[in-house]
């Protein structure tokens, strides 16, 4: 059998890549290249992700138990 679920976090989204991106740079940065860094990270990444999060809030997931799989299906 194969079914879809459908999330819509768009906290969960900003707050994961915003995550990824502080344990990406040098912790030795001031404030003003983190911020600009974190900007130019944080666009190329949604830009990366905008396959499979549509709107940056919605996943969608597909579970086939016959096969015993999990996918993220790419966004509309």
């Amino acid at each position: 059998m194969k079914f879809q679920i459908s999330f819509k976090d768009p906290d969960g989204v900003s707050d994961s890549i915003q995550e990824a991106i502080n344990n990406d740079l040098p912790k030795d940065l001031d404030e003003n290249e983190f911020e600009e860094l974190t900007e130019s990270r944080k666009m190329l990444i949604e830009e990366s992700t905008k396959r499979w999060i549509k709107w940056g809030e919605y996943v969608t997931i597909e579970i086939d138990t016959e096969k015993n799989t999990c996918v993220v299906v790419p966004a509309n």
